[in-house]
C-alpha cells in the first residue's frame, strides 16, 4: 500500500497467489480494506494486521464460449 500523495511504500500485503488488480478502503471503518485477485479471491483486510482475516473465493464460469 502507498501514500497517494508522496508514492512511499507505507507497507506490503503478500497472500494472494497471483496479481492483485483492486483495492476498496471500507467507508465506514478506514482501517478495513478488499482486495480482488486474479486467483479468483477477494481478501478483507485490517491495516492493523500483517494477514487477511476473511478470504472468499469465486469459482469463474462462463456458459457460453467468449468470441
Amino acid at each position: 500500500m502507498w501514500d497517494a500523495g508522496t508514492g512511499q511504500l507505507l507497507s506490503q500485503y503478500i497472500e494472494h497467489e497471483k496479481r492483485a488488480w483492486s483495492v476498496d478502503i471500507s467507508l465506514s471503518d478506514p482501517k478495513m480494506f478488499a482486495s480482488g485477485s486474479d486467483d479468483g479471491s477477494v481478501k478483507v483486510w485490517n491495516i492493523n494486521e500483517v494477514c487477511f482475516f476473511i478470504c472468499i473465493f469465486f469459482i469463474l464460469f462462463c456458459p457460453l464460449p467468449v468470441t
